[in-house]
């Protein structure tokens, strides 16, 4: 979504109201809020990768600068503890979503695995993932609040911020785990 206005729409209440109803309306859409200069690494990333076709998945080269790849809905979710590179992923009507890492090379293998914690959604960048033995470490990056959706989460497992404090789940389903962190 990019919003686009000129200097003269505060020129009038009416003008500034629906201004307000844009902006309100924007934000409740799931998005990824991303300045220009954010976006524009990605889109020239995608154009100079390059994808290998493997014999039980996909390998892509230079793909440090992306963050997300779509592919056909009927594909098949890559295991995410084979996988490199891949953080998460979510299934929509317009396809499935890869979360990447933003490492150089990342590699798409195997059938998705229930056994494995991913990212669903979030309304930021993943700016570190690091699978460990009792668990991930990660880092979220945004210029909101932040909201974000762990799947694959066994019933036990905690989530802590940086201080070692725990998070409490704003709603659990199954085994998805749905967060709110304020960072304002």
């Amino acid at each position: 979504i990019s919003i686009y206005y000129h200097f003269y729409s505060g020129d009038r209440i009416a003008s500034v109201r629906a201004l307000h109803r844009v902006y309100d309306w924007a934000k409740k859409q799931e998005t990824l809020p991303l300045w220009i200069s954010e976006y524009t690494p990605r889109l020239f990333a995608f154009r100079r990768a390059v994808f290998e076709k493997l014999e039980d998945g996909w390998r892509i080269y230079g793909a440090e600068g992306m963050r997300t790849l779509r592919l056909p809905t009927d594909a098949q979710a890559p295991d995410m503890q084979k996988s490199q590179g891949v953080v998460g992923l979510r299934r929509l009507a317009q396809g499935l979503y890869i979360a990447l890492d933003g490492t150089s090379v990342v590699s798409l293998q195997g059938t998705q695995s229930k056994e494995f914690p991913y990212l669903q959604q979030a309304n930021v960048r993943v700016s570190q993932w690091q699978k460990q033995y009792n668990g991930i470490k990660f880092k979220l990056y945004g210029h909101q609040n932040i909201r974000f959706t762990l799947a694959n989460m066994s019933t036990h497992c905690r989530l802590y911020d940086a201080k070692k404090r725990a998070i409490k789940a704003l709603s659990q389903q199954r085994q998805e785990q749905s967060f709110i962190l304020q960072t304002r």
